[in-house]
């Protein structure tokens, strides 16, 4: 027996694997299953992989069913004996091989932990989409991220450095996506600190490292300064778990459940506009506790909203991080599905705390003629603020 197979790790994986009953409950609810069909590519056939990897009969490099895995969760929710599978599989990317990347993932990835230097090429390629071929818009989700007017401006950043969101009650995390995909989100929340006089301090620099995790890269953690805030907020659903594995044992709110909390006491603020409203729960936000819960509560709190649930299927629009540039083809499958059952719900708005997710319905529905809006839940909040006297 070999040193490396006596490692916590190691065991950790082949322990997870033995849970497995091989029921095949989990098949329907596998979004890359769905689109491949193929067994190797189901949840009790990427366990199965991972238990002869540990067990070190097979290399750990060169398994590409692994590497078509979303690491969405799905399957856990409906397993009955509640295999962590996303456990196994970071540790086996970790341990053996990180997932495979393309050039343009890889790249996406290393401009992650750039903002500045995203939001000016992000602004280039957007502006310049139209002279693009079209499948090279498609891949990179351009016209999804003209829809959220990605790097078109940094008015936020100007807005901080003016000190106009300077204050200690809540410090609102943005990561590497505040410069780009929640450039809205920033906007919508300022609007609303301003309008419900909260003091708010954004820290959009760091990297919450869930992009190379999700890939099994080790990267040293951002740990911001969380100061003497009494609440630390995570604008995007993709970095909540990430933030709170870094900053315990200090509590990490999602972003719905600090905008229903500070809504709770200004209903007299909020004007009525009618829309019907699809709620898009991201793989991420699924996954955690009470989430889903308090996104029902907010968009319940705001008049005129009438909210309609996404079908069960597909449970993943197939982003998944850098997913969408290094699997391109079970991307689009999922996205192209996503965008079909958001048209036939007949809703004005799709609201989604994950940027990552808005960009990909966005271009989804770009493709097929939608003009359905795509908001960051603190956009829509915003929308239905009576203006200030």
């Amino acid at each position: 027996m070999s040193p490396q197979f006596t490692t916590a790790a190691n065991r950790e994986i082949r322990a997870i694997t033995e849970q497995c009953v091989m029921c095949g409950l989990c098949l329907p609810h596998c979004p890359s299953y769905r689109v491949a069909q193929q067994e190797a590519e189901s949840p009790r056939g990427r366990l199965a992989l991972m238990a002869r990897m540990a067990s070190e009969e097979l290399a750990g490099a060169g398994q590409p069913t692994l590497d078509t895995c979303l690491a969405c969760g799905s399957c856990e929710q409906v397993c009955p004996p509640g295999v962590p599978l996303v456990r196994a599989l970071m540790l086996t990317r970790t341990i053996y091989a990180s997932a495979t990347e393309t050039i343009l993932g890889r790249v996406g990835r290393r401009l992650a932990r750039q903002p500045r230097v995203s939001q000016v090429l992000l602004r280039s390629l957007v502006a310049a989409r139209s002279l693009l071929p079209r499948p090279w818009r498609r891949r990179m989700n351009l016209d999804g991220l003209a829809r959220l007017n990605c790097g078109q401006g940094g008015r936020a950043s100007r807005m901080a450095a003016a000190g106009l969101i300077e204050g200690g009650e809540s410090l609102i995390l943005a990561g590497c996506a505040g410069e780009t995909l929640e450039v809205g989100a920033i906007a919508a929340l300022l609007r609303i600190a301003d309008r419900l006089q909260l003091p708010l301090r954004i820290e959009q620099q760091g990297c919450c490292g869930a992009l190379a995790a999700h890939l099994g890269q080790a990267r040293p953690a951002y740990i911001p300064d969380t100061g003497e805030a009494q609440a630390v907020v995570a604008i995007n659903s993709g970095c909540t778990a990430q933030w709170r594995q870094h900053l315990a044992p200090r509590e990490v709110t999602p972003i719905a459940q600090w905008l229903q909390q500070r809504l709770a006491a200004a209903a007299s603020l909020l004007v009525k506009r009618t829309a019907r409203v699809g709620i898009h729960l991201p793989c991420s936000q699924r996954t955690l506790a009470g989430e889903t819960v308090a996104l029902r509560q907010l968009l319940a709190m705001l008049p005129g909203v009438d909210c309609v649930s996404l079908p069960a299927q597909p449970t993943c629009c197939g982003a998944a991080g850098t997913y969408f540039l290094n699997q391109p083809e079970i991307s689009q499958r999922l996205a192209d599905e996503m965008a079909c059952a958001i048209a036939g719900l007949g809703v004005d708005i799709v609201v989604s705390s994950n940027g990552g997710c808005r960009a990909q319905i966005g271009q989804a529905l770009h493709e097929i003629g939608s003009q359905v809006r795509v908001l960051h839940p603190a956009e829509l909040v915003a929308l239905h603020l009576a203006a200030g006297g």
